[in-house]
């Protein structure tokens, strides 16, 4: 074979290119040309610039070596191994390479880019990098301004990171995912089905089986939930589950709003509470404190056992994601029923404390002008009724079985039997104090 050597300064023209550079070699069929050295190639589809390059025109094909760069339109390619199928409008490259362009680059070990319908799909350690986020992919096809992942993809964004197995990101600002969607953010989980999200203006919408997991283990679900920056807004089948080694309580109610910068939580209307050893139910329901205290507003009341507590507003102390504590600023009432006998046992004050140990209630503190009308049966199978006034009364309790009654200050006590035609006929008012009012308790479905 017969080359023809070209050096210094060389311009060819060969179909529509024009090839500029320092040395070309030329067989005399004419099919393979080289060209080497401060080598550039560009028609109306690319401009490129590279080490060396060879042009086969048989199959039509341009092969880019070393330090290639191509630029397409606002698209630049980098590459140390490329191929351009002019015929077909095909570019490729296989070892390694970049596209970059005004908003992002992309990086993979395989590039194809149909120039006709600027669309490219890239496999292989993709990864996307732009001002705002990071995508790392096996594939992604990127197609005007659409980006497509197909298969296990990662997304970082400020202090999130996010983890899909499909969706796509049109006009750089409007991502959806689907496939077993997970949101990482400050050490909170979230889970669902869908994730819609609007870049800009930090608002995303989960849709189907969602999950929320707080870094102390609280479970948080519903079918719908909205993120807007660090409020987050659930509606349709809400559930908050508190997790520990010992038991799990679970809190019902028609939506839940979650303000993840403040760690703080409202769940909203009808809300049930059910645990192993107490439930509960309320109108308003509050975690504060970066979600340790949990307090119950709008006619609460709370069944420790067989116990039912009422007042103002209760608050539920947590350690560990184990209740610890129990206060009530105002008007705390204690109702229990007792067995074989249509009398409750009740107990009222100023205020109230109380301490849970292995999560049985272990003591209740009645405070001032505490009150008690407590019924019992005598050795002659009489009914008696206490009537006692003091300053404060003391509840000691052993897995949640009353064991001792205390009382101080200022004692007063009466004790009354209450006689045959009593018992028969409907109950006294003085049987009751003020405020008695007993509620019917709910499980949770």
């Amino acid at each position: 074979t017969i080359f023809q050597n070209f050096s210094g300064n060389v311009i060819v023209e060969y179909n529509n290119f024009q090839i500029l550079c320092d040395t070309v070699l030329i067989d005399d069929n004419k099919t393979i040309i080289r060209a080497w050295k401060n080598t550039k190639i560009m028609n109306d589809t690319i401009n490129c610039q590279t080490d060396s390059m060879i042009i086969k025109t048989l199959s039509k094909d341009l092969f880019f070596y070393h330090n290639t760069r191509l630029k397409k339109d606002s698209m630049t390619i980098k590459s140390n191994d490329m191929r351009y199928d002019y015929n077909n409008q095909f570019l490729y490259y296989y070892n390694s390479g970049s596209v970059t362009n005004s908003a992002y680059e992309i990086k993979s070990e395989t590039m194809t880019h149909d120039t006709q319908k600027n669309s490219s799909v890239f496999n292989k350690n993709v990864m996307l990098k732009s001002n705002n986020y990071e995508i790392a992919s096996n594939q992604i096809i990127l197609e005007k301004k659409i980006i497509t992942f197909g298969e296990a993809t990662s997304i970082k964004e400020n202090n999130s990171n996010i983890t899909c197995n499909q969706g796509f990101l049109r006009n750089n600002n409007y991502l959806e995912l689907s496939d077993d969607v997970i949101v990482n953010i400050d050490n909170t989980i979230i889970q669902s089905d869908v994730l819609k999200k609007e870049i800009e203006k930090k608002t995303s919408q989960f849709i189907k089986n969602i999950k929320v997991t707080l870094e102390d283990q609280t479970e948080l679900f519903s079918q719908e939930m909205i993120k807007n920056d660090s409020i987050i807004l659930m509606n349709n089948n809400c559930k908050i589950k508190i997790i520990n080694k010992n038991e799990s309580i679970l809190i019902q109610g028609d939506s839940i709003k979650i303000d993840d910068k403040n760690k703080e939580i409202d769940i909203n209307n009808n809300v049930t509470i059910l645990g192993e050893n107490l439930e509960g139910k309320c109108e308003l329901l509050t975690f504060r404190s970066n979600y340790q205290n949990i307090t119950m507003y709008q006619d609460p009341v709370l069944w420790l056992s067989d116990k039912q507590v009422t007042g103002e507003s209760i608050v539920i102390y947590k350690k560990n994601n184990i209740i610890d504590s129990i206060y009530i600023e105002k008007n705390p009432f204690i109702v229990s029923s007792i067995d074989s006998l249509k009398y409750y046992n009740q107990i009222k004050g100023r205020w109230m404390e109380g301490k849970f140990q292995n999560t049985h209630i272990n003591y209740i503190q009645i405070h001032g002008n505490s009150k008690m009308k407590y019924f019992d049966k005598n050795s002659n199978n009489q009914i008696g009724m206490n009537d006692v006034e003091s300053g404060r009364i003391k509840l000691v309790f052993n897995r949640n079985e009353l064991q001792q009654v205390l009382c101080f200050e200022e004692i007063e006590s009466n004790y009354i039997e209450i006689t045959s035609d009593k018992y028969d006929s409907n109950t006294p008012t003085s049987f009751y104090l003020d405020g008695f009012n007993l509620q019917h308790r709910l499980e949770l479905q």
